[in-house]
């Protein structure tokens, strides 16, 4: 083919066809592998193929030694749960010390970090589809003092460029270093814009691990230390202009607010799940719309969970929570992923 049709008319034609056939062509040619994991050429074929949202359960398999890190990706449409795909896993992610710091455009991303000393050591892009993985070393920002400093990592691909981009804050009590680093240029920069927004020299706050990304931006639950949780917010990280804004909880949800505060993607909404100080609700699920202006929230329902149901995963298109049940018999603990219909107040196994 390549003796007869030009290279241009080739990354066409491949821009075109399904994700397997794809990565067959990688086994076929040099250049054809090399064109189909750069930068412009996924843009490219994002924009040909919509993007089917999968909905991501991973999970620790104690039964091998060491642990290994599992990954099933089920499509979230209403077909669910019934398209399972179990991800083969590579061996630079199968042990313990990688973190998931979250998952955009169909790409998953880790941190491994030193349990010696709690630091991001590098951070890992898997592209499951295509079976390939960038390990990215975190660059060390000079210390302009000596107090503790805190970092985190936030991962997202900008709606414009389908570039993908890692995002490290390192704060302490008297300074926030922001840098960007962005796949296609594989360079880390600091980020100057508007960075003081996160800066409190009287208080000392911190960022949750986990991220979502939602319509271009990445969303953090930022906690003030030694508050109570009526003073967190949500932090967004705006992708394509690389600015910060803060969204404050209003008083209806401060005012029922126990300890326990998640975000997570509902749709192309920020869910918050929250515990509550009323007796006879466990959770209260709420909803805010990133691209609406008034960035108000919506009560979705609230739920009694039962005892067993411990880790939650998230929410589905239609609303289902993903929990993690634990299981106890003969003395021997097992553990089951199971969703939840708050309309129907149903559970169903999941079967994984």
């Amino acid at each position: 083919m390549s003796d007869h049709v030009s290279f241009d008319i080739q990354i066409e034609i491949m821009t075109r066809v399904p994700i397997k056939s794809l990565i067959r062509f990688t086994s076929v040619s040099k250049t054809w592998k090399s064109l189909n994991r750069s930068s412009k050429f996924i843009a490219d074929y994002t924009k040909h193929h919509s993007q089917r949202q999968h909905f991501l359960i991973t999970y620790m398999n104690h039964s091998s030694y060491p642990p290994q890190n599992c990954f099933v990706s089920i499509a979230d449409d209403n077909t669910f749960p019934e398209h399972k795909l179990f991800l083969t896993t590579p061996n630079s992610l199968i042990l313990e010390e990688f973190v998931i710091v979250g998952n955009s455009h169909g790409l998953l991303c880790f941190t491994r970090v030193l349990f010696s000393n709690w630091k991001i050591a590098e951070v890992i892009i898997w592209n499951p589809s295509i079976r390939k993985t960038d390990v990215i070393q975190m660059h060390k920002v000079k210390k302009s003092c000596s107090c503790y400093q805190d970092s985190v990592v936030g991962f997202g691909v900008c709606p414009n460029t389908i570039d993908p981009k890692i995002v490290k804050i390192c704060r302490c009590k008297c300074n926030v270093e922001v840098e960007v680093f962005t796949l296609s240029s594989r360079v880390w920069r600091s980020s100057l814009s508007n960075t003081n927004i996160m800066l409190r020299k009287d208080a000392s706050f911190c960022f949750d691990d986990d991220n979502v990304v939602i319509d271009g931006f990445i969303c953090w639950l930022v906690y003030e230390i030694g508050k109570p949780s009526s003073d967190d917010m949500i932090v967004l990280f705006d992708l394509t202009s690389e600015k910060f804004m803060e969204i404050q909880f209003p008083n209806k949800i401060r005012l029922s607010r126990q300890s326990t505060t998640k975000l997570f993607k509902l749709r192309e909404s920020v869910a918050v799940v929250l515990r509550t100080m009323n007796p006879n609700v466990d959770i209260e699920v709420w909803k805010m719309e990133i691209n609406d202006v008034t960035r108000s929230f919506t009560k979705l329902f609230n739920i009694n969970i039962l005892p067993d149901l411990s880790y939650l995963y998230g929410l589905t298109k239609n609303g289902q929570l993903i929990f993690e049940k634990q299981h106890i018999h003969d003395h021997k603990t097992s553990f089951h992923v199971i969703a939840y219909d708050p309309c129907a107040k149903s559970i169903n196994y999941l079967k994984i």
